[in-house]
């Protein structure tokens, strides 16, 4: 629904540099986010696989006395992380629409923002309509701040439990020596799970990459407007 009411945005909508800026950057979040759980969904088995392997390397860490604080370091930090990036994705609507409706009201309505740039079927000249807008806007955004929540949950766990096996790997190295059989078994297993990740993953992480740049300057460009424009109201003879 987001990439049709954005491409309709694009094409019939403010010509305003800052409200393209944020138009393009709900299509690129949104694409991607399509992108992703296209992938995911084609991937399932394969990522049941991983998700099924972690766990047993989660479990056979867990049984050695000598690593399994590896583990449960990790554990511990992916709790702080996952809660940190779950508060900020689930506030995103409330912040956004406290943010929008502030700056509006700071204008005087007249020159009016929305939380996402997207095409909408309504006139937003009248004020109260233009707020239950955001609103409604803010509201949507919540399924997506879960599967985004989810995500992230999958990623990261993929990430510590791969990072806690090669810190096991290298205590090992240095108590066991390099002559220990299950130096190889433990690198065979790391170099596989780590492959069959990137085959999945790769590809959608180098696109997130490339463009990610793009939309920390556009939405900085955007709050530098709305700053110039509130400037130049309150005194416009400076």
């Amino acid at each position: 629904m987001y990439i049709v009411l954005t491409v309709i945005e694009l094409c019939v909508g403010s010509r305003e540099v800052q409200d393209i800026i944020g138009t393009f950057s709900i299509l690129i979040t949104a694409g991607s986010a399509i992108i992703r759980a296209l992938r995911f969904l084609a991937k399932k088995k394969e990522i049941v696989t991983i998700l099924d392997r972690l766990e047993t390397l989660r479990l056979k860490m867990l049984n050695d006395e000598e690593n399994k604080h590896t583990v449960i370091d990790a554990e511990n930090i992916g709790r702080k992380i996952l809660a940190s990036i779950f508060i900020s994705l689930n506030s995103f609507p409330i912040s956004s629409f406290v943010w929008a409706t502030f700056c509006d009201y700071l204008l005087d309505f007249k020159e009016t923002h929305m939380v996402l740039k997207v095409w909408v079927p309504w006139s937003r000249e009248n004020a109260l309509v233009h707020v239950l807008t955001n609103a409604l806007l803010s509201l949507l955004t919540i399924p997506c701040g879960a599967f985004f929540s989810a995500i992230h949950f999958l990623e990261l766990s993929f990430t510590l439990y791969t990072s806690a096996y090669i810190k096991t790997l290298q205590n090992n190295l240095i108590n066991k020596g390099i002559r220990n059989e299950g130096i190889y078994e433990h690198h065979k297993v790391i170099i596989q799970l780590i492959k069959d990740h990137n085959k999945i993953l790769s590809g959608i992480k180098y696109f997130e990459t490339q463009i990610s740049p793009l939309m920390p300057c556009g939405f900085g460009y955007a709050f530098i407007k709305v700053i110039s424009v509130f400037y130049r109201k309150m005194f416009p003879y400076w």
